[in-house]
């Protein structure tokens, strides 16, 4: 099994389209991740990655959806 190296809260954070807000976590991995997330509510790329150190998020809530969806 491939042992994680730490975790670090990053805080909150929004997606800059629609506004829902998520809870952002980064974990350090011996090994590099490639892959990306994009919001649950609207679909907008919020982040990329191809590093050790790869993001979670956890939804929090959505603000009123408007116009901005996709």
């Amino acid at each position: 099994m491939v042992a994680t190296w730490k975790s670090e809260d990053q805080g909150e954070v929004a997606c800059e389209n629609c506004g829902s807000r998520y809870r952002k976590t980064v974990t350090r991995f011996p090994m590099r991740d490639k892959d990306y997330f994009d919001c649950d509510t609207c679909g907008f790329r919020m982040d990329e990655w191809n590093s050790t150190e790869c993001p979670s998020y956890a939804f929090l809530g959505a603000k009123n959806v408007g116009p901005q969806m996709q």
